[in-house]
């Protein structure tokens, strides 16, 4: 089972964690600067969990998986996060 954590929750707290890992073995994943519902889009978040899901021991325990640095822009793109309507002239 994967317990996917944010850190601050207010809803799952850490003795609530104490008493699941207790019972049966439980992979943890605390996401830093979280709250009880992470968006799990960052690259390091996915990439854990397809670990996981695939088995691996390097997904095991518990863990906190930090944000992932800020990928480079794409070259050429000139004006980030612009509507698509902006980038076709």
């Amino acid at each position: 089972m994967l317990l996917i954590h944010g850190l601050l929750s207010d809803a799952l707290l850490p003795p609530t964690i104490e008493r699941m890992t207790r019972a049966k073995p439980i992979t943890v994943m605390h996401v830093p600067d979280t709250g009880h519902t992470p968006l799990l889009a960052d690259r390091n978040q996915t990439w854990f969990i397809r670990e996981w899901l695939l088995g691996s021991r390097r997904a095991g325990g518990r863990w906190t998986v930090l944000h992932a640095p800020p990928r480079d822009p794409y070259p050429g793109n000139p004006v980030p996060f612009a509507p698509a309507h902006v980038l076709k002239a």
